[in-house]
């Protein structure tokens, strides 16, 4: 199995163990589950890579609970990617915790607020078979 071509500290799990949030912060599964992880992580055995998953928003939102906040923030005019027009996303959709986070607009649009999101995200559209 390949890991994604991605220094460490272009991930979302850096910032947040910058920040002091640790993965045990927002994974709620046991200790045994997690060293099960690390080892299937460590050997890559295990069949659902951390950077293949999507995670429900309700994991962001214990944290980053002030929505609204959020989408003023980024009311770039032209569009904002927390008020979208494809409805309800999951925020993982975008932010990728152990991967690199990957602006979904950008698939469709080139938005000029793209072009100013960090260099550690993935602006180019996602190419479909």
């Amino acid at each position: 199995m390949t890991r994604p071509a991605c220094d460490n500290s272009e991930l979302l799990s850096h910032a947040h163990a910058q920040a002091n949030v640790n993965c045990i912060d927002c994974h709620e599964n046991g200790i045994e589950d997690k060293i099960q992880e690390t080892v299937w992580y460590v050997t890559d055995d295990f069949d659902d890579p951390p950077y293949k998953r999507a995670f429900p928003n309700e994991m962001c939102t214990k944290c980053h609970s002030d929505i609204d906040a959020i989408v003023a923030k980024t009311d770039f005019g032209e569009a904002n990617p927390h008020n979208s027009h494809l409805g309800d996303l999951v925020c993982s959709d975008c932010h990728k915790m152990h991967n690199q986070s990957h602006a979904k607009c950008a698939d469709c649009h080139n938005f000029e607020f793209l072009q100013n999101l960090p260099a550690d995200w993935d602006k180019e559209a996602k190419k479909t078979k």
